[in-house]
């Protein structure tokens, strides 16, 4: 017998044999005395490390068009191993369609509309307790968090995120700590060229012959371009999430981690990222456990597909669950791999503000049906800025609608005006073209959507609609029993835009008042474009292509409405305008309530008198005065002017309401000012979207 490694510098057959017995008695004893110490001292420790590793990759902006989503033009030969070895989830969805607010979710878990962090970046939100960011509660459970591990950082995200992460990679851990590691992979995020940098590194190039374009894009080179350019975003995403498990299987610790792919929101292509259609809100998801863990997953098996459907804030409960973490009562999501899992009957989605668009939408989808409804149909699909300047296929699409070339599908894009509900069903319509609101066959599922949604906004005390809620109060809502009704007031006007060449006239709008109709921004500078008067004309022109507008303003800076009633018949009625806005309620409060409310029933009444219908501005914000305070001099100005509007039975738009409404979701409104008393463009476009109620075609108030 030769054991070579008891006794240093001398070998065993140079010892005794009773020696030998000795020795080997010592070491079983000191072996069963430090096991006993380390079962002890270290058992957390222990049950710790056999806890797996967790990698969460996010693509960027990107739908299911990968090959092993039955997308053949597309090669994507590391996700379709992943769906091989693990299992592809075909139903599932983001909570919203743009990054920030889908993030915000699945950071918490929780819906972005329970906790006012719906909106597409905006920063300082101060999570409700006990609501808390799971990589906290992974940290405290003993997981060291990663952020980037050589790709991208980013996090997109409205509330604190000093604490959020470890470190910038996984190997900066202690030894046999577990770790949770979270990685966007950002080729398929489109801004500028990068798309086209995307292309020209491609070694195997998308055929633009052979893809497949959804029925509401028109087959056109520039769109079969664009499209293709996505596609090759997501091969080259396909490579880079091949290098990151080659990693896990070059370091060894690819048998005990747990690998998620998902897209952060919808596709970025007109109709889905920003939209609440499929193409914005469903994702791939592709789950891979270690072996120990496929029990877990209730009547699923790795390699297999499985329909249920999933909300990515389910991904997060899951997230916790396997780590063994105690899932908190507040998430909304639902561990896929819970004793006691049952599949979601519905998803629910939400749409707010997208840089500068507020659109605020909703949705419900089951697996055969989807019912949205928008809280603004005024908007028709307008994009925002970076939509519109991000989209080559956006210009060709409205070229060929001008030619009278699109399919009624391929139209839907360019609507000015979106219907209050829709309702789709996706068996038979899966690309959402045909809405099914307005037939009565559907009526019944229609109301039971309905119902489902309410119940959905009732439970997560929905922040976005906040807004909603209080211009529906009990005092707001009698006096706008006595407004001029919003359907039938400028009805006449509404036909008169529609008319076509040569049976068209001009239609002329006066914006009389102060500073703020005028486009005093900031120091007196003038940005007359930037104004909500010429915001208006915009939608106006947008919503009516044939018509003829001359949009006036009348303002003088420093005006209060006591010395614009002396220049109104000259300035306003002399124009003979069909329409004309009054707006003085800023600079009202330097000569008092009597005074003004005289001077602003007496331009109404000459107004009527000549023929020209009337909407009052309430007054946009004042830094300086408190909004919140029915007893400040410029609410109860605000007060006034909605009580000649009922009085009159005129039109009225609530901008001070409408400021109130942001400041109660922001905890201020100081960007909407340019100045502490001026608007700056976001809020002028507020007003605009304001006034557009009034003016756009009367289908949108269905």
């Amino acid at each position: 017998m030769y054991l070579k490694t008891f006794l240093p510098g001398r070998s065993v057959s140079a010892v005794r044999f009773p020696n030998l017995l000795l020795i080997v008695a010592l070491v079983v004893l000191s072996t069963l005395i430090t096991t006993s110490n380390l079962q002890a001292t270290d058992s957390n420790d222990s049950t710790r490390a056999r806890r797996p590793n967790i990698v969460w990759v996010m693509g960027e902006d990107m739908s299911t068009e990968l090959s092993c989503y039955d997308h053949p033009a597309v090669k994507t030969p590391n996700f379709d191993e992943l769906a091989r070895n693990g299992i592809r989830f075909t139903n599932a969805f983001c909570t919203a369609a743009s990054c920030t607010p889908s993030r915000n979710a699945m950071m918490t878990g929780v819906y972005q509309n329970r906790t006012d962090t719906q909106d597409q970046r905006r920063r300082g939100i101060k999570l409700p307790s006990p609501i808390r960011p799971i990589t906290k509660l992974l940290q405290e459970s003993g997981y060291y968090t990663a952020l980037g591990c050589g790709f991208s950082r980013k996090l997109d995200l409205n509330f604190e995120t000093e604490g959020l992460f470890d470190g910038k990679d996984w190997k900066h851990r202690k030894p046999n700590q577990p770790f949770f590691a979270q990685i966007t992979l950002y080729d398929s995020h489109r801004h500028a060229d990068n798309w086209q940098k995307v292309t020209e590194a491609q070694t195997a190039p998308i055929d633009r012959n052979a893809v497949q374009l959804p029925p509401y894009f028109p087959d056109h080179p520039t769109v079969r371009e664009d499209w293709s350019r996505y596609l090759e975003s997501i091969q080259s995403i396909d490579a880079k999430f091949g290098r990151l498990m080659d990693r896990l299987e070059s370091e060894g610790i690819a048998d005990n981690t747990v690998v998620i792919f998902i897209g952060d929101n919808g596709r970025c292509h007109l109709r889905g990222k920003c939209w609440l259609y499929d193409a914005g809100l469903k994702v791939p998801f592709i789950l891979q456990l270690p072996a120990s863990y496929v029990g877990r997953l209730k009547d699923k098996a790795l390699g297999s597909t499985d329909s249920d459907l999933v909300s990515t804030i389910d991904i997060s409960a899951t997230v916790l669950d396997l780590a063994g973490v105690k899932l908190p009562k507040y998430l909304d999501g639902h561990s896929l791999v819970a004793s006691d899992y049952e599949p979601r009957k519905a998803i629910f989605g939400a749409r707010d503000l997208i840089d500068e668009v507020m659109d605020r939408i909703r949705c419900v989808r089951t697996k055969k049906y989807k019912y949205i409804r928008n809280y603004n149909p005024e908007n028709g699909y307008r994009e925002c800025w970076y939509v519109q300047h991000n989209r080559p296929m956006l210009a060709a699409i409205q070229e060929l609608g001008r030619l009278g070339e699109l399919s009624p599908a391929q139209q839907l894009i360019l609507k000015t005006v979106k219907s209050r509900e829709e309702l789709y069903d996706i068996e038979s319509d899966p690309h959402e073209v045909k809405n099914l609101a307005d037939d009565p066959k559907h009526a019944v599922k229609l109301s039971s959507l309905r119902q489902q949604m309410d119940r959905w906004l009732k439970e997560t005390g929905d922040t976005g609609l906040k807004q909603m809620r209080s211009m529906n109060s009990p005092e707001h809502a009698a006096l706008a029993k006595s407004f001029a009704n919003v359907e039938t007031y400028l009805q006449p006007l509404r036909t008169e835009l529609q008319r076509r060449w040569p049976n068209n006239r001009t239609v002329r709008i006066v914006a009389h008042g102060h500073s703020v109709p005028t486009g005093y921004f900031r120091d007196g500078k003038v940005e007359t474009f930037k104004a909500y008067p010429h915001l208006l004309h915009q939608k106006i022109a947008e919503a009516y292509p044939n018509s003829v507008v001359n949009m006036i303003p009348t303002g003088v800076g420093g005006e209060t409405a006591v010395v614009g009633v002396k220049r109104f018949a000259d300035d306003v009625l002399a124009l003979k305008p069909d329409v004309v806005t009054i707006d003085y309620g800023l600079n009202d409060r330097r000569v008092g309530l009597k005074a003004t409310r005289e001077a602003w029933a007496s331009m109404i009444k000459m107004a009527k008198s000549n023929g020209v219908k009337v909407v009052l501005m309430t007054p946009t914000g004042d830094l300086n005065a408190n909004i919140f305070d029915e007893s400040d001099p410029l609410s109860q100005h605000a007060k006034q002017i909605r009580e000649l509007a009922a009085e009159h039975e005129v039109g009225i738009v609530d901008s001070y309401q409408i400021f109130r409404d942001h400041a109660t979701r922001r905890d201020g409104y100081k960007d909407l000012m340019s100045q502490g008393n001026h608007p700056n463009y976001a809020g002028h476009l507020l007003v605009a979207e304001g006034l557009a109620v009034w003016f756009l075609p009367s289908k949108s108030h269905d």
